[in-house]
């Protein structure tokens, strides 16, 4: 059901306004121009509120609201003042009247529409105390007593100070212990000490207090104090009297008043709370979305640097099979990235145990080089391909798998299989050894001439091909010619001999050669055997000496 407004204003356009501004927003509204209209509209249908211009044709609206408070029937109907006169004078008359809210014109539409609704709002029983507590404030022991046990009948819970500074100290020590909240003070204005006015301006002068009404109590009809007290944060004034029920009446509406603010207050700091978490949860959102790009730009950013490598790259688990593939493993096997992902690697290549027994080595090394393999494809052609791999790990250390580039050889191994064709067709014997002295290469003249199978001469000292007696001085010029390395002939007159297998020894041309190669510098020897010329030059010289002792016979016989 449509909660009903009366609204009471002699100007038609002001009506209009109100009333379709409050129509939109879900009341009832019954237009009065004046107060004998506005009577009849309260006796024959109620209200939930009324809002009330001070000038009006048939009276004053401020008297029409203490005729309001005075009766039963429409004691807690709150009233909205409205007035084009001086605010502050006008307030403090409002207050005195009775009125719940008071706003000046020209008016703010949403304002009020706003205002209406929390004064519209249910409010706590404004027929008792309902357990309130109050504070009243009054050097007057007799009437602060007679104050005490009136309120008390209504069901407050009352706490009486007969000073400003006793009641600054009783909402210290009320605060102190974390007890029941103090919904109103009751204060005399005139005390000796800390008058009604400066205890008023301490109370508002505290954050944790300011909020609290204050309602100053006095016997005097100053105007000009009335004005000080509400300057100083007071929110209404009462005259002293025998007659309690003014008071009663004013308390019950300055308590549904801080009721309304309180729950303004909630309902004001529950928007902001939903606004800054709206806020965070944006910013938190916008951050992640950030985020998010900047994953997909550096997931493209590595996707790229994969794709455009020439090699083709893969990963797999620690199991062996397939996670990730580039375009080049694509071409390399003519299997797509879908069917190559999940499969075992070891199923491209021409010998599976060899592949399978390649990720195994990565797994316990952490790292391998120029391991080769033979790539099969789905057509059946073959590619030697080098492969370099190490594990991979993620942030937490925790093995993830193999990561590995296959590099296509095939040229490279046709190109060393001529050099080594060249090589093997030599009429001499060649050793290729390292800096470090090792034997990385003979031909087959090599065994030939030096009766060792190849398999016993790779990976040994060169030594190994040089007499005992030779050995101490051959290995210091073998280190001096890798610091001056160049194409070196050693002929026979330097008396050069190489060692067999068995033991024997045979004279030996030597032609020194410096290689580069990717595994850094090397010395190729070609060693030719000269045992056949070192006969031959023998059988010259004894040829020669006979012929000459043959003539030299002829000579004296003649």
């Amino acid at each position: 059901m449509r909660k009903r407004v009366v609204i009471v204003d002699d100007s038609l356009t002001v009506r209009m306004d109100i009333g379709e501004a409050l129509e939109s927003a879900g009341f009832d509204t019954v237009l009065c121009a004046d107060l004998r209209s506005a009577r009849d509209a309260l006796a024959r249908e109620g209200s939930v509120l009324v809002v009330l211009d001070i000038l009006l044709p048939d009276g004053d609206g401020l008297d029409f609201i203490k005729e309001l408070r005075s009766s039963p029937a429409t004691a807690q109907i709150p009233v909205m003042l409205l007035s084009t006169e001086a605010e502050v004078e006008n307030r403090v008359r409002a207050m005195g009247a009775g009125a719940e809210e008071y706003i000046g014109k020209p008016y703010d539409l949403g304002q009020l529409v706003a205002r209406a609704r929390t004064l519209t709002q249910a409010a706590p029983s404004r027929a008792s105390g309902s357990g309130r507590r109050l504070i009243a404030v009054d050097d007057s022991s007799t009437y602060l007593q007679e104050l005490g046990s009136q309120l008390r009948q209504e069901g407050y819970d009352v706490v009486l100070a007969m000073s400003g500074e006793e009641a600054l100290q009783l909402l210290e020590a009320l605060q102190l212990l974390e007890a029941h909240p103090v919904d109103c003070i009751l204060l005399d204005l005139i005390m000796p000490g800390l008058s009604g006015q400066d205890t008023c301006r301490r109370i508002k002068q505290r954050a944790e207090w300011r909020d609290i009404p204050v309602v100053i109590l006095t016997a005097r009809d100053d105007r000009d104090a009335m004005i000080e007290g509400i300057n100083a944060g007071a929110d209404d004034y009462i005259a002293k009297s025998a007659d309690f029920d003014v008071l009663k009446a004013r308390l019950r509406a300055q308590l549904r008043r801080k009721h309304f603010e309180d729950e303004n207050r909630r309902i004001r700091e529950e928007l902001v709370r939903r606004e800054t978490e709206a806020t965070a949860r944006n910013q938190a959102e916008a951050a992640q979305e950030k985020l998010n790009q900047l994953l997909r730009e550096q997931q493209f950013y590595t996707r790229s640097l994969i794709e455009s490598s020439i090699d083709a790259l893969m990963a797999t688990d620690p199991r062996g099979i397939i996670t990730d593939v580039n375009k080049q493993m694509e071409a390399l096997t003519g299997c797509t990235r879908d069917e190559l992902i999940g499969s075992p690697f070891k199923n491209y290549f021409t010998d599976p145990e060899r592949a399978e027994a390649g990720i195994k080595l990565v797994l316990s090394m952490k790292k391998v080089t120029d391991y080769e393999l033979t790539a099969c494809a789905r057509d059946g052609k073959k590619t030697v391909v080098s492969y370099n791999a190490t594990t991979f790990y993620d942030r937490d250390r925790r093995l993830q798998g193999v990561f590995a580039a296959a590099r296509d050889v095939t040229e490279r191994k046709r190109a060393e299989e001529k050099f080594r064709s060249l090589l093997e067709s030599l009429p001499d014997a060649l050793v290729i050894v390292n800096r470090s002295g090792e034997i990385v290469f003979v031909n087959s003249q090599t065994e030939q001439a030096f009766g060792y199978p190849r398999s016993e001469m790779l990976g040994k000292k060169v030594e190994l091909l040089v007499p005992e007696r030779f050995r101490g001085r051959h290995s210091e010029d073998r280190g001096g010619y890798f610091g001056d390395p160049k194409v070196r002939p050693m002929g026979t007159e330097l008396g050069l001999y190489a060692l067999r297998k068995d033991g024997t020894e045979f004279p030996v041309e030597i032609s020194l050669s410096p290689l580069d190669t990717d595994e850094g510098r090397m010395v190729s020897a070609t060693i030719r055997d000269i045992t056949e010329r070192k006969r031959l030059e023998v059988e010259l010289k004894q040829a020669k000496s006979a012929a000459e002792n043959a003539s030299r016979t002829t000579s004296r016989a003649s």
